[in-house]
């Protein structure tokens, strides 16, 4: 049995909109790194989580991502 995935590796300018699912992502260094989730929280207020995927952008050199769920059958 052959189980073939296929995905899309979305560009850093396509910001994920389900900041709380987790994301596999290419470096500019051609590493893989993978992130719980984007989202992040202004000054402790956990009410109300916002995108910090510019930030992780910035300090990991990321250039293509894709959710974890798209690539585990």
């Amino acid at each position: 049995m052959n189980n073939i995935i296929s995905f899309v590796w979305f560009n850093v300018t396509n910001e994920p909109i389900h900041i709380d699912k987790p994301i596999v992502c290419v470096t500019k260094n051609d590493k893989l790194v993978v992130f719980k989730d984007t989202k992040t929280w202004l000054n402790g207020d956990t009410k109300h989580p916002f995108s910090g995927f510019k930030r992780l952008v910035e300090k990991y050199n990321i250039k293509y991502w894709a959710y974890q769920e798209n690539l585990i059958p």
